[in-house]
């Protein structure tokens, strides 16, 4: 899979409920909400507004890669 940019065409931050729509369509239908399942990241839900480079920073890795579980809403 393609790794998601960080910013749009606009320059505008990547969010979360972008990259996961644009990896995962069928799953993540919506941008901004999640329908049939939820992002989670080191144990906690993590919104589907958050910036993927802050995530970044933030909750990387040691190899550099965001680890996203995802799971699916009953």
């Amino acid at each position: 899979m393609q790794r998601p940019a960080l910013t749009d065409s606009q320059g505008q931050s990547t969010t979360l409920g972008m990259a996961l729509n644009d990896m995962l369509p069928s799953v993540f239908p919506s941008r901004r909400n999640p329908v049939l399942a939820t992002p989670v990241l080191h144990g906690a839900e993590v919104p589907m507004s958050a910036g993927m480079e802050e995530l970044g920073r933030a909750a990387a890795y040691a190899d550099g890669f965001l680890h996203v579980v995802v799971v699916l809403l009953g």
